[in-house]
């Protein structure tokens, strides 16, 4: 199998109307949304940190996912694995997530659960930071992905998503702690 094409301004895949949602979602704590600068809707590369005007958005920073059109939080520590040795690891060798906790895996369309030793909830979203699949209390040793149009992935503790199908199209934003 070959690999997938970086993501760039050439690319289908990339709408020039949207930032990615890891940029177009970022906000302070002060609530004051950042932007980002680049030029011409060109998209970051697959091997370049998530870029943010304060700074880099990447693991040892801390944010809060929330519901873009309630403003409801969905977890309040979110951590996010965006190399390729942190993306790898994900969520293994941890003996659960606390309530509030989630990783957010970038760069990712599928997960798997192999080794770990607790049932999590995640949602699989796309640049702009829109739900496409959502899957609950995926159990360990089980493979799950969604092939078209996701970016990043959002594991959170098991029971936190709601178990309607409404969160199919909600936006969420990532609120920098």
């Amino acid at each position: 199998m070959g690999r997938s094409a970086p993501i760039t301004s050439e690319n289908p895949c990339w709408s020039q109307s949207r930032e990615p949602f890891f940029v177009l979602g970022l906000e302070t704590n002060g609530g004051q949304k950042q932007s980002h600068g680049g030029s011409g809707g060109a998209a970051p590369s697959h091997g370049q940190r998530l870029q943010n005007h304060g700074g880099q958005m990447d693991q040892g920073g801390i944010y809060k996912a929330v519901f873009e059109d309630s403003g409801k939080v969905l977890a309040e520590r979110v951590t996010i694995a965006d190399t390729p040795a942190s993306r790898a690891k994900g969520l293994l060798g941890k003996s659960g997530l606390q309530a509030g906790e989630g990783l957010l895996i970038t760069s990712c369309g599928s997960i798997h659960t192999f080794f770990m030793k607790f049932p999590i909830d995640v949602l699989f979203l796309a640049k702009d930071g829109m739900v496409i699949k959502a899957a609950h209390r995926l159990r360990p040793w089980r493979l799950c992905g969604c092939w078209f149009g996701c970016h990043v992935v959002l594991e959170l503790a098991q029971g936190v998503l709601p178990d309607d199908a409404a969160l199919i199209k909600k936006r969420i934003k990532m609120v920098k702690i």
